[in-house]
């Protein structure tokens, strides 16, 4: 009998970790591109928040870029 019962609560267990495990697996799937198309959303728009409060950071990399090019003319 005490065998019966630990075979019934291992196969609850490993359909609970089935189950749980799809679900998980739907979800990803089913966010993955929201949240990706969010964090691009987020990240130009604080590339533009700073560029429109710190103008002189891409003036530092138009620098940056004009001398590396002049460094491989070198």
């Amino acid at each position: 009998m005490k065998n019966l019962h630990l075979r019934f609560i291992a196969i609850i267990l490993g359909l609970g970790i089935i189950v749980s495990g799809t679900i998980s697996v739907l979800i990803f799937f089913q966010y993955h591109g929201y949240v990706y198309s969010s964090v691009h959303d987020t990240l130009k728009n604080t590339g533009k928040l700073i560029e429109s409060q710190m103008p002189i950071l891409g003036e530092v990399d138009y620098i940056r870029q004009e001398g590396l090019k002049n460094l491989k003319r070198i």
